[in-house]
């Protein structure tokens, strides 16, 4: 096969949010500060809506859809400084709809993404509701809806965590842009090893599913690290449901591909709060912004960076192997959680 284009849009719409392909730069000196294999960033925090994000890669399939069901507002649900919702909103707008942020319970204040949703024109509710109780955000998630069709709109309902899962279509066709990146350094010269780790963040696990769904369309050999990020799940739990994703995405496609636990591996141990685990985040983003000049933000990709950086100076990524950090952008999350920074 020589992509997966013909498999995974051959019944799907999709808009241009994205300007693709997003670089694949190589950190060089972070690499010579950790003494281990060669090092490439996937820059998808350069994707060029609002401040960027791999979320856009998903929505240029999901408002398609939303789109050709004449849609003319977005509602979502999602926690106060969500870099998701930011997307959303954003996507929304370039689309010619409306956004309607329904957050939980949090922090208020007008900076990173709250200052955000305000600039798109977000319409922007604030609930009394936090993540253990999401039911009763989607029960006024679907008053809201109800009351807006009344009045004769057409709201696309989005639930905080994963997108619709066509959205894995732009995740899959990440991983097709990075092979033809890394094949394109290897016949320059600057790739040795065939042997790829990619590293990524896994939150809700789409894009992790994504990636290695375009793995297997592209019948590549790399390894996928996906990096645990919600605390509320354990390692066992998580890789369930990510395999639950490519199923259902294999189906949706219609790509005659089967997936089973050995296809998903995730590492535990960066999601949570204690001091350790902050320290690693925080040293990992200071390490990559005085390496590189590029930021991280600190609950996410710093997080993975943290797992990548380990994964190296503990010697289970062979010297003669390459890396591919996966920045999946958060860089509003910079402004509104800058404590978390502190070293």
């Amino acid at each position: 096969m020589n992509g997966p284009d013909s498999t995974i849009l051959g019944g799907l719409g999709r808009v241009s949010l994205c300007a693709l392909p997003t670089p694949l730069v190589e950190a060089g000196r972070l690499a010579e500060a950790l003494g281990g294999p060669r090092i490439f960033i996937k820059r998808d925090d350069l994707t060029g809506l609002a401040l960027g994000g791999n979320k856009a890669r998903a929505l240029e399939f999901v408002m398609a859809a939303a789109a050709a069901a004449a849609c003319d507002v977005v509602i979502a649900v999602g926690p106060q400084h969500s870099n998701q919702l930011c997307c959303i909103a954003a996507a929304a707008r370039k689309c010619g709809m409306d956004a309607v942020l329904l957050l939980l319970r949090g922090d208020n204040r007008r900076q990173g993404n709250m200052l955000l949703f305000d600039m798109l024109g977000a319409q922007v509710r604030l609930t009394d509701v936090d993540l253990s109780n999401l039911g009763e955000a989607y029960a006024q998630m679907a008053d809201l809806a109800e009351e807006l069709r009344s009045e004769g709109r057409k709201p696309l309902e989005l639930k905080y965590g994963p997108l619709p899962v066509a959205g894995l279509a732009g995740y899959a066709l990440l991983f097709q842009e990075i092979l033809g990146q890394t094949r394109g350094l290897r016949q320059e010269g600057r790739l040795g090893s065939p042997r790829l780790h990619i590293f990524v963040g896994s939150g809700s696990g789409s894009t992790q599913a994504g990636l290695i769904l375009g793995r297997r369309l592209m019948g590549a050999e790399c390894d996928i690290h996906g990096v645990m990020l919600d605390p509320r799940f354990d390692q066992q739990r998580h890789e369930g449901s990510v395999l639950a994703t490519l199923r259902e995405a294999a189906a949706l496609f219609q790509s005659g591909v089967e997936f089973d636990a050995a296809d998903v591996h995730c590492i535990d141990g960066y999601d949570g709060e204690e001091a350790t685990t902050r320290s690693k985040a925080a040293d990992a983003a200071a390490l990559v912004a005085h390496t590189e000049g590029i930021l991280l933000d600190p609950v996410y990709t710093s997080r993975v960076m943290a797992a990548t950086i380990d994964h190296i100076r503990d010697g289970r990524i062979p010297p003669e192997d390459s890396v591919v950090f996966y920045h999946s952008g958060g860089v509003p999350a910079i402004f509104s959680h800058s404590d978390s920074l502190k070293r």
